[in-house]
């Protein structure tokens, strides 16, 4: 027995050692690293005449006798979030008036006037580097470093921005890796007993070198640049400030539109962004937060892949090739990669789950209709245009299938159950969706696209080495289907029997190449999208997916259960080299993605964590229709009066959607009002010194506060607050939640004590 346990405490003791080296090295990473953006001269404002003055990034300016007391050069405005900055400018000077400030016009002073100078400091003849530090407790707009010019030759030769705030990412990252490493090998010591220990070491291996491939061009200290990504990030970022704020469910993005706020919150589902937030409140950078959430998201589409397509066709190597092929499919990576779509990601996780589920209630045990449950709540807290792109799909095939529907009563009770409880879960999210609905959001108004113009060739779809990837499946689908067509004119010329698997995997490949089809068909121009699109009504769903190439995602799963049916058919009828077939299909989805992934890890790149930390982008969809964002970054942090001079305003803070000030007249009024440095959204509330008070929408569509003739003075106080009817939806999806729960643990219990538990769960098992 001792014999036994030596090898296992000298790897222990090797594990433990490693772990504490590691710590020490992250603990030494943390106290060192100093993160720093080096600013752009050829960027920053200047006279034209300077501009060719720039060469290899330094900027010389010669003795002239005119342009005295003009600044000579001034960054872009800058937009950075509450905290402390320092500034470093490098220098060579031979006058003795040049000197450098830190001015935003966009913020208050305490006396209530636009324009604060942070710092100032002289620029000391010769050679040198200055520091100017800059400190806010809110949120600071239109930050200009500015370099006055006054005598004598000037030379810039490096400007750089760091925010003093320690990023703890070392730390996390050491914790998560720490905690992945004991987690790892409890499992392997639960096992060691096992009879089936090599197995389960070989599929902990395929996964974790399967999740490994998909993180590739995340390995790296830069973030690759997607078409969605900066937009994500700030949704991130504006969960991760509201939680710094106290405002655990913001229904409002307080980061988004230089901090105006943004409707992205109540309008685009963020649950599953909330890891991410959280580490990014606790400490950990904005972008080392988007990738823990990729790397999480490549977990459970494996994990999620390999459970359906196991049960769905009985096998584990079912799950394995499964999990290979829809993991590093080309559609899905390029998702993930070229657009960084966070919502589609999050949302295709679910994909499998959700044909599972549907299977499950159409053609075998209704009454694990739960899953179909669990998918759909997961993908429409991912993205809404994929859940109404899975409704439609779901819904076609249970019209397609009505027969076994009408045979079957229980079958259309468990759908209902299915899709009852999916609505009161998401309801809480669902009611803020309705109620801005009624608002003429530019995401409800007039749509111009032309989707003929959107369509996808069909020579790109199935190319071998692809790197537009959003248009493309890669050839491994198109072998899938294939293999399938020939396996089925195989069986269909002979006129052969199959055995009951055999039938079923062919009925799920047909199933899956059908759909395939008809979605892919969808994407091509020999589709009638412009004879549909001459109905307004069918017009306005239709062009709500913006994209055809959408439904590829659909397309793309359905050709992996195309091609898992073949294998499957193929296994079945050559049992001994079940092993080999699996393996190469495994080699084969791999060898089908290299190239793209390759390609994806040289795209532009965002090079250092701090460039991300103050992203704040949004786009149009939810601000009123014919607004934006843009004249916000001019306006700034201020409050503005509807007469210059009327108010006098001190004391102004501003947190997140919630502000307050002291309001003092100047001189008689009647009703007047004020604008505050908010985005207008039904739900703000306006008190005068705790009497609340009208508000609406004011000039370029920011929150208008009205001031009755009567006021004079008092404290002006403005915030966001959650309708009645968005609290009760809260409390029905919290309690249906909570009595899911609550079965869930007693059918646990229930299970283990070895009671019978109605639509257990079951798996299908083969030769192996």
């Amino acid at each position: 027995m001792v014999r036994r346990l030596k090898p296992a405490v000298k790897w222990l003791g090797g594990i433990v050692i490693l772990l504490l080296a590691l710590g020490v090295v992250a603990v030494y990473s943390y106290r060192n690293t100093v993160d720093f953006q080096i600013l752009d001269l050829n960027e920053f404002t200047m006279p034209e005449q300077l501009r060719g003055n720039i060469t290899d990034g330094v900027l010389r300016i010669e003795k002239t006798g005119n342009g005295q007391g003009r600044f000579a050069v001034a960054s872009p405005p800058m937009w950075l979030k509450e905290g402390s900055y320092v500034f470093g400018v490098a220098y060579h000077t031979s006058g003795k008036e040049n000197y450098c400030r830190l001015y935003s016009p966009g913020m208050m002073d305490e006396n209530g006037n636009a324009g604060v100078v942070f710092d100032s400091v002289s620029l000391e003849q010769g050679e040198g580097r200055i520091f100017l530090n800059c400190s806010s407790p809110q949120t600071i707009n239109n930050l200009e470093l500015q370099i006055f010019y006054e005598d004598g030759d000037l030379e810039l030769s490096e400007i750089t921005m760091r925010n003093t705030k320690k990023l703890t990412d070392p730390l996390w990252l050491y914790a998560l890796g720490g905690g992945l490493t004991v987690i790892i090998v409890c499992y392997l010591l639960y096992w060691r007993t096992s009879p089936r220990y090599r197995e389960k070491l070989v599929l902990m291996a395929a996964f974790g070198i399967l999740v490994f491939l998909a993180m590739i061009p995340y390995l790296n200290s830069y973030l690759i640049i997607g078409h969605d990504l900066k937009f994500h990030l700030a949704r991130i970022n504006g969960i991760s400030t509201g939680i710094r704020n106290g405002d655990l469910l913001p229904r409002i993005n307080p980061v988004q539109a230089y901090g105006y706020g943004y409707a992205s919150a109540a309008m685009y589902p963020q649950v599953f962004l909330y890891p991410a937030a959280l580490m990014n409140a606790a400490g950990m950078s904005l972008m080392n937060s988007y990738k823990c959430t990729v790397l999480l998201i490549q977990f459970f589409t494996a994990a999620t892949a390999y459970m359906a397509f196991g049960r769905i066709f009985g096998s584990k190597k079912a799950g394995i090739m499964g999990a290979f092929m829809y993991v590093l499919s080309i559609n899905r990576l390029a998702n993930l990669y070229i657009r960084a779509d966070l919502g589609e990601m999050l949302a295709m996780i679910f994909f499998p789950l959700a044909f599972y589920g549907m299977y499950e209630i159409i053609c075998r045990d209704y009454r694990k209709w739960y899953w179909a449950t669990a998918a759909f709540c997961g993908v429409f807290f991912s993205h809404i245009l994929s859940t109404e792109l899975l409704f439609a799909t779901a819904a076609v095939s249970c019209l397609a299938c009505m027969r076994r529907f009408v045979r079957e009563p229980k079958r259309i009770a468990a759908l209902c159950k299915a899709a009852g409880l999916t609505i009161l879960l998401c309801l809480w999210q669902i009611i803020p969706l309705l109620t801005y609905a009624k608002e003429d959001l530019a995401v409800f108004g007039p749509v111009s696209i032309y989707l003929p113009d959107r369509l996808v060739s069909l020579t790109g779809i199935f190319s071998t080495f692809s790197n537009s990837g959003i248009q493309s499946l890669g050839i491994i689908p198109g072998i899938g289907a294939a293999l399938y067509l020939l396996i089925s004119l195989y069986y269909w010329g002979t006129g052969k029997e199959t055995d009951e698997p055999a039938a079923q995997c062919l009925s799920l490949g047909k199933t899956g190449m059908l759909w395939a089809c008809v979605t892919l068909a969808m994407t091509l121009w020999i589709f009638p999208w412009d004879m549909l699109c001459r109905v307004s009504l069918i017009e306005r769903l239709i062009k709500s997916i913006q994209f055809p190439w959408r439904l590829l995602a659909i397309t793309n799963f359905m050709l992996c259960i195309v091609l898992v049916a073949a294998v499957m058919i193929a296994i079945r009828k050559w049992p001994e080299y079940a092993f080999r077939i699996t393996l190469l299909v495994c080699a084969g989805s791999v060898a089908g993605s290299l190239y793209f992934i390759e390609e994806a890890s040289g795209l532009e790149a965002i090079e250092k964590r701090v460039y991300a930390e103050d992203t704040n982008l949004t786009d149009y969809l939810y601000f009123y229709y014919g607004q934006s964002d843009r004249p916000f970054r001019e306006r700034g942090n201020v409050i503005t009066a509807g007469e210059e001079g009327l108010w006098h305003i001190t004391g102004y803070e501003k947190k997140g959607t919630a502000l307050h000030a002291m309001l003092t007249e100047q001189k008689e009024h009647g009703e007047s009002w004020v604008e505050v440095p908010l985005y207008y959204y039904p739900g703000y509330h306006a008190s005068l010194d705790g009497v609340e008070t009208s508000v609406e929408q004011g000039e370029n569509g920011v929150v208008r506060v009205i001031l009755p003739a009567e006021f004079k003075e008092g404290e002006l106080r403005v915030w966001f607050e959650d309708f009645t009817v968005w609290k009760i939806a809260d409390g029905v999806s919290a309690v249906t939640a909570g009595v899911l729960l609550l079965s869930g643990i007693l059918y646990l219990v229930r299970k283990r004590n070895g009671g019978q538990v109605p639509g257990h769960i079951t798996v299908l098992t083969e030769n192996r």
